[in-house]
């Protein structure tokens, strides 16, 4: 008897999407817009949550955390500023592009604001083989704005 209660519930939760599946500044729907768009799944390199596992300590001691990494292999270079912002949603703002004329590595920094923290999101394209990385954490406006200061100086 207790199974023919626990039916409808069970029918309901089966087709009701998982709250972070519909937002769009989440982590995992910005890697599924870049590999719909790249036709490529994210590679996962040998050892990636061993070296991630003291990345995320590294970050949490300079005031970073939600530090997430993707890494796709393109066949060929992308114009990854046009790129990237056509998949990105509408509240992420550029902050910086950085290209190598030689090597031909081009990075992209976006941050989103948040009320406690700010997201921000690091797009980068390997000029050699073409590998794109993106880089997402969450980091308090006073890091931020300390880094910034001390980057200037």
């Amino acid at each position: 008897m207790k199974r023919l209660r626990l039916l409808p519930l069970l029918l309901v939760l089966a087709f009701v999407p998982p709250a972070h599946a519909s937002n769009p500044y989440a982590f995992g729907a910005i890697v599924r817009r870049f590999s719909r768009a790249l036709h490529r799944s994210p590679e996962h390199p040998r050892l990636l949550g061993t070296v991630m596992f003291f990345v995320r300590l590294a970050a949490r001691f300079h005031g970073a955390s939600g530090l997430n990494l993707a890494v796709f292999d393109v066949p060929r270079r992308l114009p990854l500023d046009a790129f990237t912002a056509r998949l990105l949603a509408p509240a992420w703002s550029r902050m910086l592009l950085s290209e190598d004329r030689r090597g031909g590595d081009q990075s992209l920094v976006y941050i989103r604001p948040g009320h406690k923290h700010c997201r921000m999101l690091i797009v980068s394209q390997d000029g050699g083989d073409h590998q794109v990385s993106l880089v997402v954490l969450r980091v308090g406006p006073k890091v931020l704005m300390r880094e910034a200061d001390s980057a200037a100086n």
